[in-house]
């Protein structure tokens, strides 16, 4: 009887001991689960921290790029306003050399009436080609890619957005009135083949928007040669 409680012990014991073990092993098990999905965790947390940095410093470029551009464009339309200014210093002057002229020539008697009508004619004929020259270039400024600049009577047309391979590459032609009233090309670059035959037709015309959109068309066509 004594033997048989030993055995019986015994077992229950080894039992016990094998329970345990399993225990043991089943609860190791979930613990280095438990380990794994947390250095899962940490690893992405540090992955989407890195994403995150990177996208932040993408975002911080794409708004100092805005931020130049818009400087840009201020700077342009501040220097157009001058540019502006400049032109309408130009349309004050010029009527005041006339009168001077015709006030210098008030004692020439026939002489002087048939030289103030020619005066007055041509005065008209310059102020009709200035204001085309003016209104010529405010219509294919927004359009054209184009902007100009006013200094001693010459005024310089820059073209961009023709070259479809480099936008910002700049066309220009820098146009005046010479004493006959007659328009002139004073530069042209690059150079376009056919612009004396432009300006003549232009002379004739008269029709400087006309002049503007066709020397952009030869730059243009010029780009694919």
């Amino acid at each position: 009887m004594e033997k048989e409680t030993s055995q019986k012990i015994k077992e229950d014991v080894q039992r016990f001991t094998k329970d345990l073990s399993d225990f043991i092993t089943r609860e190791s098990s979930k613990l280095d689960q438990l380990q794994k999905a947390h250095q899962q965790t940490m690893k992405k947390k540090y992955e989407t921290e890195t994403e995150l940095q990177e996208e932040g410093k993408v975002l911080k470029e794409i708004v100092q790029d805005r931020n130049r551009r818009v400087n840009e464009e201020t700077s342009k339309c501040v220097q157009l306003e001058k540019d502006l200014d400049d032109l309408s210093k130009m349309k004050t002057v010029l009527p005041g050399k006339i009168n001077e002229l015709v006030q210098k020539q008030g004692e020439k008697g026939e002489e002087f009436k048939q030289s103030k009508s020619e005066i007055e004619a041509i005065a008209q004929e310059k102020e009709y080609k200035m204001s085309e020259l003016e209104r010529g270039v405010s219509l294919f400024q927004k359009w054209l890619g184009l902007d100009f600049k006013t200094s001693d009577g010459i005024l310089r047309l820059n073209f961009t957005h023709v070259d479809p391979e480099r936008h910002d590459r700049k066309f220009s032609v820098a146009v005046m009135v010479d004493e006959n009233n007659q328009y002139q090309v004073f530069e042209c670059s690059p150079q376009i083949v056919t612009i004396d035959t432009l300006v003549e037709r232009l002379n004739d015309c008269n029709d400087f928007a006309w002049f503007v959109q066709t020397v952009r068309r030869e730059f243009k066509l010029a780009c694919t040669l």
